[in-house]
């Protein structure tokens, strides 16, 4: 095919902040982790596929399967959808103090 580029589980994205390595970020409404620490103007590899250890900062327990949704504010994810940018499903439970929760991404439109 002429007009194939890439698979699009990583994509290479110009930083518009610093980032540290495995870091979350919000694109729009593209989720995604960083490849690797990166300061403004950096080419940085962005992982939209995969299942990733974010943090989590929410008083709420989580079950296997729960949509988890991006917390821009708090660099992180929630389960509240208001507000929020659906980033994936639970794909391990978590205690309502853990600092993180495991979730799988999944592309949103």
């Amino acid at each position: 095919m002429k007009n194939y580029v890439q698979d699009g589980k990583v994509i290479d994205i110009v930083l518009a902040a610093n980032i540290a390595s495995g870091a979350g970020l919000l694109i729009g409404t593209l989720i995604g982790v960083a490849q690797k620490t990166g300061v403004i103007g950096d080419t940085v590899g962005f992982v939209t596929e995969g299942v990733f250890d974010f943090v989590y900062g929410v008083n709420a327990a989580v079950a296997v399967g729960d949509k988890l949704y991006w917390d821009d504010a708090a660099k992180g994810l929630t389960k509240t959808a208001g507000g929020n940018t659906k980033a994936g499903i639970a794909t391990k439970a978590a205690a309502a103090n853990d600092a993180t929760v495991r979730c799988r991404l999944v592309p949103t439109i």
